[in-house]
């Protein structure tokens, strides 16, 4: 599941910028989409990367819009 949503929005280049890893944000969209809270997705990516909650609900949010996940 991780490696086809990483294909996909590597080829629609669905982010702008890459200050934060592709692989980084998808860990936080499958978590959100998971059940867990934006804040607890946080927590775990913090441990790879400084990531807020909010970061993470934007990101959700974003590729919920164009029904990815």
């Amino acid at each position: 599941m991780l490696e086809h949503v990483l294909y996909l929005l590597r080829i629609k280049k669905f982010f702008e910028r890459d200050r934060v890893p592709l692989e980084i944000r998808v860990l936080g969209i499958i978590l959100a989409y998971l059940g867990l809270s934006y804040r607890k997705a946080a927590q775990v990516i913090s441990t790879f990367h400084n990531a807020s909650y909010e970061s993470v609900r934007k990101w959700y949010k974003k590729v919920l819009k164009y029904c990815l996940v």
